[in-house]
């Protein structure tokens, strides 16, 4: 087993940014007891479906949210899995929608259908830009099974988080997912903007979880460093309620290695001393992307993760408020 530092590469000209607009094609939500060949299975509740018309919810406006956050029956079973279906019929990929302004270099940009970014003069809106993803499913796993044990009803909330989750670029787009790589403009310069995955966190019957945001940099380097974040939704007594991997931007960030931070966690153990061994799920059910063997809750260094690529990481995690 190799050992590494996380791999030092600055991002120049590259910002993370909330979006004011995102449009995130669902074609179902599942909450299910099993998953068979990546498929829901046993025991499935559809919560979400669409038929028709583009597909697209408006992660902007939590009322769809609020309308799955409603008391439903659910049939008796321990449901552990909520699968996000976002492609139809035989499709491998699907194209989602987003608009807003972006600091690089300390100049405002805004995103722009044909050019990716362009320069922000005076109050210009933002306009939508078409990004295309290539994987079709997403998963997440109740930290508890909601066990029903006859037909009640039942609440679950799914908590969506968009902070930081778009980042825009001068250059091209440097990955395959998630991106849109604008055209060449008269000065040879081109502009990408780029989105992680808008993870839909199930929680069972908690109202008011707060948000824990721990940024993740090298043992060997300092916070603003931080290339990678990992979000954790926490009940009133600190219990971890779900959460999700971040990639994160800024003039000063490097890359955490090959490591891929733009997933859902798996259920959270608890080691013998307190800390907690998280995973994230990889793009295939039963895979993982990152493995964190003892979190601590709080700042936190000299620990290790292991990525996809079962390499190990010293790494440093200072909690941003």
């Amino acid at each position: 087993m190799m050992l590494l530092s996380v791999m030092a590469m600055g991002y120049d000209k590259e910002n993370s940014f909330t979006p004011s607009m995102v449009k995130f094609r669902v074609e179902s939500i599942d909450l299910s007891t099993a998953i068979d060949r990546g498929q829901p299975a046993g025991q499935v509740m559809n919560l979400f479906s669409c038929t028709q018309g583009d597909c697209f919810l408006n992660l902007t406006n939590n009322q769809w949210l609020e309308q799955l956050s409603v008391f439903r029956q659910i049939k008796a079973g321990d449901y552990r899995y909520l699968t996000v279906t976002s492609c139809s019929g035989n499709t491998q990929s699907f194209v989602a929608e987003l608009a807003g302004t972006v600091n690089l270099d300390g100049n405002q940009y805004i995103t722009h259908p044909t050019q990716g970014l362009i320069p922000r003069v005076g109050a210009a809106p933002a306009q939508v830009v078409p990004v295309t993803f290539n994987h079709c499913q997403f998963y997440n796993e109740l930290q508890v099974d909601l066990s029903v044990q006859d037909s009640i009803e039942e609440q679950l909330t799914l908590y969506v988080d968009m902070n930081n989750i778009a980042w825009g670029r001068q250059g091209i787009a440097t990955m395959g997912s998630g991106c849109f790589q604008g055209e060449e403009g008269d000065n040879g310069i081109l502009y990408s903007v780029c989105m992680g995955v808008p993870h839909m966190v199930p929680i069972h019957n908690e109202p008011s979880p707060t948000v824990e945001r721990y940024n993740i940099y090298s043992a060997d380097k300092q916070s603003n460093t931080a290339g990678g974040q990992l979000v954790l939704f926490m009940s009133p007594n600190q219990s971890i309620l779900g959460g999700f991997a971040r990639r994160i931007f800024s003039n000063t960030s490097e890359k955490n290695g090959d490591s891929n931070f733009d997933t859902a966690i798996k259920r959270v153990q608890i080691n013998d001393d307190g800390t907690y061994d998280i995973k994230t799920t990889g793009h295939e059910f039963g895979t993982t992307m990152v493995h964190f063997p003892s979190f601590n809750l709080g700042d936190h260094d000299n620990k290790l993760y292991y990525g996809d690529n079962g390499v190990r990481y010293h790494y440093r995690a200072k909690i941003i408020q």
